[in-house]
């Protein structure tokens, strides 16, 4: 009885938090176990999650693993190991539509690539796109910019968000659909903060771009701010 009182309200709880905050901040076993809610809807789904990670390594491993090998994971069972693979096939349905083979490597084509992941959004962002040695494209976080502003996201955060990510270089866009496209002093000290963060744990700032809807400025290109090598 204490065990089930202690735990009751812990479905809600990280659904609350899921939809609360951005989903960069939960674990990758924390995304699992909420999802699996939808097909265990009472074994415990942690140690489900836990279990798949351990047995196939990351993320990747787990949603490219054959049905029969999810299977065979404690808990996990038949159904749930049918509900990843629909999660699987949808995720690589996305991929597809061409961002995996994505190259930063000019001002250019940073730019383009920003102007086109902020096309239709009506929001202030903050995305970080973590590319490898290349400069391909690895993943992208995306973050309320006013959040990371006036430091409700503080560098302690995005530290942990770029080093669960593995990140070796990053480029930030920073977009602001009513802006004139140039950088404000917020602008600025947002990329300070950033430039700043990244240093401290080795991880490369290669530029940052202020979006609006109808421009893109590159801080590098223009000489705007002072980029670390």
């Amino acid at each position: 009885m204490a065990d089930r009182h202690i735990h009751s309200g812990h479905r809600q709880r990280m659904k609350q938090r899921f939809l609360n905050y951005p989903p960069e901040f939960m674990y990758d076993h924390e995304l699992f176990e909420l999802a699996l809610f939808y097909s265990r809807p009472v074994v415990n789904t942690n140690n489900c999650a836990h279990a798949l990670l351990e047995k196939c390594g990351t993320v990747s491993g787990v949603l490219t693993s054959d049905i029969s090998e999810l299977e065979k994971t404690e808990g996990v069972g038949h159904g749930s190991a049918v509900f990843l693979k629909v999660l699987s096939e949808g995720v690589m349905r996305f991929l597809a539509r061409g961002c995996e083979d994505m190259v930063l490597d000019t001002c250019d084509s940073i730019r383009s690539f920003f102007t086109e992941y902020f096309s239709g959004s009506d929001s202030e962002l903050l995305c970080i796109a973590v590319v490898d040695a290349a400069m391909a494209l690895v993943n992208t976080v995306c973050l309320p910019y006013k959040d990371v502003l006036n430091g409700s996201i503080g560098q302690r955060d995005l530290a942990e968000l770029l080093i669960m990510r593995r990140a070796y270089r990053i480029v930030i866009g920073i977009f602001q659909p009513d802006g004139c496209g140039f950088p404000s002093p917020d602008n600025f000290a947002v990329t300070h903060a950033v430039s700043e963060i990244s240093a401290a744990i080795g991880v490369e700032l290669v530029d940052s771009v202020v979006c609006c809807k109808s421009s893109a400025y590159s801080m590098r290109s223009s000489g705007a701010f002072s980029f670390r090598r």
